[in-house]
């Protein structure tokens, strides 16, 4: 209501207002009251207000000085939109309106608050068991990676007894190698030896032959003795 009476008393003040008075002042006036100022045709501005007619701002120049009259019916029409719109607010209990909308909004916001506050515990749950699986899985990491250098360790020793495996084998090859070229050499060796031994008899039974015929030719004592020692030597090269 102090709203009210204030502007009915600025009503009454207008004509005293309105004396020579400016344009410029005219839309600080209409700025004041809530009104938009905007580009116009003939007068050059005029203010906008929603809800309302548009009022037409005399003047060509911010500086340029307006009839008493005309000055008097603008001011009116700026100031008398606001009375209007007090009353207006009073006859619908706008502001009751106003409460219940503002306390329909807290009532919603608050549900939207506990929603908020029941998700946070959601997630607080959630990042503890996040937390509990996270230290779970650092433990079992841990284990895991000491199981791996145990297994590496095997790794490496496995791969050292098969290198020394290897390296057994290929002495052991060696090892063969000159054994079977011994074993050739003296295969070798026997093979001629077999060989000086066949020659031998040969040459001895060639030289018993030689014998037996030039032991016709000798007495029989003689021939005898002979016999004798060409049968001790095939006997003892058979």
């Amino acid at each position: 209501m102090g709203r009210q009476e204030t502007l009915h008393r600025s009503c009454k003040r207008i004509g005293e207002i309105c004396r020579n008075v400016t344009r410029k002042e005219i839309i600080e006036i209409a700025i004041h009251n809530g009104w938009e100022i905007v580009p116009a045709g003939k007068e050059q501005l005029k203010a906008c207000k929603k809800g309302h007619s548009g009022v037409p701002l005399p003047g060509h120049r911010d500086s340029a000085i307006i009839p008493n009259g005309t000055a008097h019916k603008v001011i009116k029409s700026l100031q008398q939109s606001a009375v209007n719109d007090v009353k207006y607010i009073n006859a619908n209990n706008i502001p009751h309106k106003v409460l219940n909308f503002y306390k329909a909004k807290t009532n919603q916001l608050e549900v939207q608050l506990a929603e908020v506050n029941s998700t946070n515990e959601k997630l607080k749950d959630d990042i503890e068991a996040a937390i509990d699986l996270a230290a779970e899985t650092e433990t079992r990491n841990i284990e895991l990676s000491k199981e791996i250098y145990r297994q590496k360790c095997w790794i490496e020793g496995l791969k050292q007894d098969i290198a020394n495996l290897i390296q057994q084998k290929v002495q052991q090859d060696k090892e063969m190698l000159m054994i079977a070229e011994e074993v050739e050499q003296q295969e070798l060796r026997i093979k001629d030896i077999a060989e000086e031994v066949e020659q031998k008899e040969l040459r001895i039974k060639t030289g018993a032959k030689k014998l037996t015929q030039f032991s016709r030719r000798l007495r029989p004592k003689l021939r005898l003795e002979l016999q004798q020692i060409i049968q001790w030597l095939t006997e003892e090269n058979p």
